[in-house]
């Protein structure tokens, strides 16, 4: 894994971050993709993080999460990239994740439709406009939620 931050990710418990994890290898991601769907909830009710969209492709995943703060962040990366990289055979990670904070309104709008085009990049567009539809009607309600507040 290449690159070290000198400061703190900036993480404001407010807004939503949205998150892309790369890995080394290609197609394996892809091919297991309900043990990731599994991990990426298990994680985010133990640490009570809520994403509001993800897309999973050939060798990295893009993510739209909010967390209660930079603990419960430091907490759910460690365990969910450490379980992705057991449990997924052939999975490393290349980089450090690559985060930027998110406003809401336009901002997470746009990156929303971002996610949902890598979705519908890696073909999985029957479920990209399901979820679509799902996002007009609960507009920015999280479609893998904690149970904890945020």
């Amino acid at each position: 894994m290449s690159g070290r931050r000198k400061i703190a990710r900036p993480i404001d418990s407010r807004r939503p971050l949205f998150l892309t994890l790369k890995a080394t290898s290609s197609e394996h991601l892809l091919n297991h993709k309900a043990t990731i769907e599994k991990i990426l909830g298990a994680q985010s009710e133990r640490v009570g993080a809520r994403i509001y969209s993800f897309a999973i492709q050939a060798d990295h995943l893009h993510l739209a999460v909010q967390f209660g703060g930079q603990l419960l962040y430091r907490r759910w990366i460690r365990a969910t990239t450490g379980l992705l990289a057991r449990q997924v055979p052939g999975v490393e990670w290349l980089h450090r994740p690559h985060s930027e904070v998110v406003n809401w309104g336009r901002h997470l709008d746009h990156v929303l439709k971002y996610i949902d085009f890598n979705r519908q990049e890696a073909g999985l567009i029957e479920w990209s406009h399901l979820l679509v539809a799902e996002f007009e009607m609960n507009k920015w309600e999280p479609i893998l939620a904690g149970s904890a507040a945020v």
